[in-house]
């Protein structure tokens, strides 16, 4: 529940005026903010809990928020957390623009082109490997597939969308 309320929020916080820094009492400031996403879920979470929301956990350490026993009690709906959210919100951090996805979309798809160009038949669009056919990460056909497609992959370690 907790994961689709930031999602939710992260989506209105993407269609704000942009991130916020925290200030010294974590609601944050009027400057841009040059703090890393996980910096900025930080000040969220810890704004949450200044806010009325004391069991609000804090994100992980590879970003977002888990779903775990200490949110369980948290009721979403509750007019606490919801004017909590709205005051806390600016310090979640803003998602990627229209244009980044679409450029990402465009090096997804051809880094599907060279892995299917280099034997990997099935390699799908989206990128989600499942394991079957001659999608096995493990398969030395694939992992040569990878190799030679790396300087095409969107994010880390291949291409910068």
């Amino acid at each position: 529940m907790v994961v689709a309320l930031v999602a939710g929020a992260l989506a209105l916080a993407a269609c704000g005026g942009g991130p916020t820094s925290p200030d010294a009492t974590g609601a944050g400031s009027a400057t841009p903010s040059t703090a890393t996403p996980y910096a900025e879920e930080l000040a969220y979470a810890q704004c949450m809990r200044s806010h009325g929301e004391p069991d609000f956990p804090d994100p992980s350490t590879s970003g977002g928020f888990n779903n775990g026993s200490s949110s369980s009690d948290i009721n979403h709906d509750s007019p606490q957390f919801v004017a909590a959210n709205d005051a806390c919100k600016h310090d979640l951090p803003a998602g990627p623009t229209q244009a980044q996805n679409e450029q990402r979309t465009a090096q997804s798809l051809k880094f599907a082109q060279c892995m299917r160009s280099h034997g990997i038949s099935d390699f799908p669009d989206s990128m989600q490997i499942t394991g079957q056919g001659d999608l096995n990460p493990s398969d030395p056909a694939f992992q040569a597939a990878s190799t030679a497609c790396q300087s095409l992959r969107p994010g880390p370690g291949g291409a910068t969308p």
